[in-house]
């Protein structure tokens, strides 16, 4: 009775099925169950997907996490709330709104804080309303408060014809005087009384300082016997008259010496300067004349040297230009060079090209060039190699008449093909009287003077 057909030591065997308290029946004669009248502990997390419902009472243990819903243990001294179908949720007082506080026994309460209660100064003492501290009664305006025989409460301004009357003294603020003064009087004491008087001014001064206001009379004329001093600056407007005698002017507690002027030293005290200590120049000149020292500070001119703003230039028959020393270099010398070399520079050089007598595959270049020097190399290559012009120079700025050119053979081939030149204002062009050979190059070096 009560075995099954089971496996004991790998063979079948007849065996007893047993069960604990937590179950009952034996799963034949009567169904398996929980034994819903034993007191189970459940150590493991149990799910109630359709709900639970407790009767008789829950009891929740001591310890930590005691009990959670929707995965929250909720803070300190908050309260499990309904959210109808949803889960529910721990919520702390204040966010329920519910006010908390102590008070006093016969105290009236009032709110400490938005949600926090507290005692009022108000006391209910045997049927009477004490008050203690400050009151602002809210419907009474400003001014004194009156109680009539029933002691209700109102207020209204001081009514200076019925509630002040006679002479305020001194003692108590007044003046002690009874009577207004003229106009333009002021309110002043004297001899230790208060009086009324009119203030007075002198010529340097006008109005009365009560229906029209105190001022400086600018239409006086003012003689200042002390030093003022001005500390924001003065403009001065229609001249600055400055009266002969000693010391008639000073600057930094100084007067200057005979013939130094006033100079700015910017957001300093001016000083008083000489000419030479400025280094401003002296001296007379022409128009249009070069001016050159003759002394340390001391300009003059020559006649004979002039520049118009465009020409630098020498008129005199004794005048010369002299470079690397201090004399003339000689008689009727006009530029005179010592001890070095004339150097012609250019920013931008001129250009050559070749023409059809140097050949099909010709060509004209130049090196080291300006328009005043340089040198030209002509190329002569077949086919069509010919006598006459074989290459033009053109200047980069042109000359005033017709320069004079004159050419050197720099090699071998320049020198035995008869070349000469043929100028003009924009340039020059050189041409053979014995045609070039083939892929020779003829080296020539040319000079440029203007003469007109």
């Amino acid at each position: 009775t009560n075995t099954i057909l089971g496996v004991s030591g790998g063979a079948p065997a007849w065996v007893t099925l047993a069960t604990n308290a937590s179950l009952v029946g034996d799963g034949r004669g009567t169904s398996f169950g929980l034994n819903l009248s034993n007191a189970n502990s459940w150590t493991a997390l149990q799910t109630f997907s359709n709900g639970a419902s407790v009767s008789g009472g829950l009891t929740i243990p001591a310890g930590a996490n005691p009990m959670s819903v929707n995965g929250s243990n909720g803070a300190a001294d908050e309260l499990l709330t309904s959210q109808g179908a949803n889960s529910p949720q721990w919520k702390s007082l204040s966010t329920l709104g519910v006010s908390t506080g102590t008070g006093t026994s016969g105290n009236v309460t009032m709110w400490s804080s938005s949600n926090v209660l507290g005692d009022a100064p108000i006391i209910i003492n045997d049927g009477a309303i004490e008050l203690y501290g400050s009151v602002n009664i809210i419907d009474l305006s400003t001014g004194i408060v009156h109680a009539d025989l029933n002691g209700e409460l109102s207020s209204s301004a001081v009514d200076l014809s019925s509630e002040v009357t006679g002479v305020l003294p001194i003692a108590n603020g007044g003046t002690g005087l009874s009577s207004v003064g003229s106009d333009g009087s002021v309110l002043t004491v004297v001899t230790g009384a208060p009086a009324w008087q009119t203030l007075t001014t002198g010529s340097t001064l006008s109005g009365n300082g009560t229906t029209t206001p105190f001022a400086i009379n600018l239409a006086n004329a003012n003689t200042w016997t002390g030093a003022q001093t001005f500390t924001g600056g003065v403009s001065v407007v229609g001249g600055l008259s400055i009266s002969a005698g000693a010391n008639p002017m000073s600057f930094g507690g100084l007067n200057g010496t005979v013939d130094q002027v006033l100079t700015s030293q910017g957001s300093n005290t001016p000083e008083w300067k000489s000419i030479s200590a400025l280094g401003v120049l002296t001296g007379t000149g022409a128009s249009n004349k070069l001016a050159y020292w003759n002394g340390t500070s001391t300009l003059t001119n020559d006649a004979d040297l002039g520049y118009d703003g465009t020409t630098l230039s020498m008129a005199g028959t004794t005048d010369n230009i002299s470079v690397g020393q201090s004399t003339s270099g000689g008689t009727n010398v006009r530029i005179n060079v010592k001890d070095g070399h004339i150097r012609s520079q250019q920013t931008t050089v001129p250009t050559a090209a070749s023409e059809a007598n140097a050949g099909n595959n010709g060509s004209a270049t130049l090196t080291n060039a300006t328009d005043i020097a340089g040198k030209l190399r002509i190329h002569t290559q077949n086919p069509n190699i010919a006598v006459g012009l074989q290459a033009t120079v053109t200047f980069n700025v042109v000359y005033n008449v017709a320069p004079i050119v004159v050419i050197t053979p720099a090699n071998a081939n320049a020198s035995d093909i008869q070349a000469y030149v043929s100028t003009s204002t924009t340039g020059f062009t050189v041409s053979f009287n014995v045609a070039g050979g083939n892929n020779d190059d003829h080296d020539f070096y040319y000079h440029v003077i203007e003469t007109q």
